[in-house]
């Protein structure tokens, strides 16, 4: 692939991806009063309806809230239930982010790449998961109130996930996928992620050095895996056939 073609590629990438996003926006949305706090935790979420489990969810939240509010957040350990009602039920798909060092002739370079694919999925936060570990890695200082909301908002979304395994399955028969993860600087916090059942693919490091040299910016998107577009999994197909079978 030279420079031009990936100009192309990339184009069609944005459109794509575009569309994927616009789509998964708009589930989320249909399905916002499902995903909320209050689907959960009821009553300790500001809700005027109690709803079945909710004492062994909160609890299980505070006690997950306990072990993450020491480093590398440093937020205040003592639970508050009030900030609950506060988080809404609007959910927010933040660009999932990674730093990659290219290896070559040109020597070692730093650059940030972007997966269009894939989202960090959350409530609405002042902090992106990604701004939050540059701001950790850094040691900056820290908005010690906007931290715990990034932690408490991060920690109630995998709750609740957890707890509605029928929407996990729902989005994934809908060709997107939600997964947890962990990042280097915020420690064993979970991420929610959802993906896209088609992929993105980093090229050679050697074009992206071409692309950023060229662009002066080191940054770069992934690309759109337009082959893999005739092999996506349909899961769906894939149950009946195994029931008939």
């Amino acid at each position: 692939m030279d420079l031009e073609q990936l100009g192309a590629l990339r184009q069609t990438s944005e459109t794509i991806a575009s569309h994927l996003q616009n789509l998964a926006r708009a589930y989320l949305d249909t399905l916002a009063p499902i995903l909320s706090p209050a689907s959960v935790l009821g009553r300790h979420a500001g809700s005027g309806a109690a709803v079945s489990g909710e004492a062994r969810a909160y609890e299980a939240l505070k006690e997950s809230y306990r072990k993450f509010s020491g480093a590398p957040f440093i937020v205040p350990s003592e639970f508050d239930e009030d900030r609950l009602a506060d988080i809404g039920q609007r959910l927010e798909l933040y660009p999932c982010q990674y730093a990659h060092s290219l290896e070559g002739a040109g020597g070692a370079k730093e650059v940030t790449i972007t997966a269009p694919l894939r989202w960090y999925l959350n409530y609405r936060s002042e902090y992106t998961p990604s701004g939050l570990a540059a701001l950790i890695a850094n040691d900056a200082t820290r908005k010690g109130e906007a931290v715990r909301q990034f932690v408490l908002h991060a920690l109630v979304i995998h709750l609740v996930l957890e707890r509605n395994p029928g929407v996990v399955r729902l989005l994934r028969d809908l060709r997107f996928g939600v997964t947890t993860q962990t990042l280097p600087e915020l420690g064993q916090l979970p991420i929610t992620v959802l993906s896209s059942s088609l992929p993105s693919f980093r090229p050679s490091d050697d074009l992206i050095r071409a692309a950023t040299g060229f662009s002066g910016v080191a940054a770069f998107i992934e690309l759109v895996d337009l082959e893999r577009l005739n092999d996506l999994p349909d899961p769906y197909q894939a149950e009946l056939k195994r029931l008939a079978s």
